[in-house]
């Protein structure tokens, strides 16, 4: 650890956390998600997945409290993303477990990610002093979680986007897949092409409230290098030269419907170029990819939206049978 360990809390030890810890990581993260009525089961591919991920320095921020007999009542991590052209962002991760809850650990994780945050802005603005990119530092949580959402407000963050899971019945009647524009041909998701994908998205994603570039390395952490991952329920429009103007990525959480009781596929990231907006290509894609999710054998296609998007992709999810299920709050300070 680089600064100095939270405040003591009778019972609790405080270490930073390692791959090895990845099954006790596992087993707070499902006891967090059972006891907070999340429909959602975390596995040990995805926390492994998770430590890996280069951006996290584990040895300084990360913050784990261990019981006397080694359970891991609590964690957090500070999490920088990889490049700012708008935005510094450092996300302030962390859980407690059920069983340990309102004996302050949720609060000391987060002076713990804070102070870690403010030592990487620190380090940064030495290498970088000029480049004038405001930092903060966010966080993401249920909207129902309000004994989460109150220690946001006391630490000054603010609400300032939400997002909306939504949810289809592949049950229901799918329209038929719309024949793509001239010139565009579909293509399915290959090792080649990954890189096209990643350019692909960020393109899309550049005139978004809140999107920064993601680096390949970061692309693949959070996206096509994802357990969840399924290249079979993926497709893009590629224009005459290859390129890619529009895209859907499937994934597949098995282990949710041990809680949910459904087979679901998620249409994780839909994009389109702006010069080929308007023209139907997101619907034919998804048409495609929700036929593909239901002859795999899924019951329901679901994915989250922000609600304040500004290309209307709410309204284009309500037309294809999606219905809202529950929301959740991005919460932001400025350091």
């Amino acid at each position: 650890m680089s600064q100095a360990p939270p405040d003591p809390v009778p019972g609790i030890s405080w270490r930073p956390l390692g791959r090895d810890d990845a099954e006790r990581i596992l087993e707070l993260a499902n006891a967090s998600f059972r006891g907070d009525s999340q429909p959602y089961v975390m596995t040990l591919a995805e926390v492994q997945h998770t430590l890996a991920d280069e951006r996290i320095d584990l040895a300084r921020d990360t913050i784990g409290g261990f019981t006397d007999d080694g359970a891991l009542a609590c964690f957090g991590a500070a999490r920088p993303r990889a490049v700012a052209v708008r935005r510094r962002i450092i996300y302030q991760d962390g859980e407690v477990h059920p069983s340990f809850r309102r004996r302050g650990l949720g609060s000391a994780v987060l002076s713990y990610t804070e102070a870690r945050s403010a030592e990487i802005l620190a380090q940064h603005r030495q290498e970088q002093p000029d480049d004038g990119v405001p930092a903060y530092l966010e966080a993401y949580c249920d909207e129902r979680l309000a004994d989460r959402i109150a220690l946001f407000e006391r630490r000054g963050y603010q609400p300032i986007r939400w997002y909306t899971d939504m949810r289809r019945d592949l049950a229901d009647p799918l329209p038929d897949p719309a024949p793509l524009p001239a010139g565009l041909e579909l293509v399915g998701w290959t090792p080649e092409l990954d890189e096209a994908y990643r350019v692909a998205h960020v393109t899309a994603f550049d005139d978004h409230w809140g999107s920064e570039p993601l680096t390949s390395a970061e692309w693949h952490t959070r996206f096509t290098g994802s357990p969840m991952f399924r290249p079979d329920l993926t497709v893009a429009a590629a224009d005459e030269v290859g390129r890619l103007v529009a895209y859907v990525i499937g994934y597949h959480a098995a282990d949710d419907t041990a809680v949910t009781g459904r087979v679901e596929g998620w249409l994780g990231q839909v994009g389109t170029l702006r010069e080929w907006r308007g023209r139907g290509l997101a619907t034919a894609l998804m048409v495609r990819v929700m036929r593909l999710m239901r002859d795999a054998g899924m019951q329901d296609a679901k994915l989250d939206v922000d609600t304040e998007n500004q290309t209307g992709a709410m309204g284009l999810y309500e037309r294809l049978g999606f219905r809202p299920e529950h929301r959740s709050i991005r919460w932001a300070r400025q350091a």
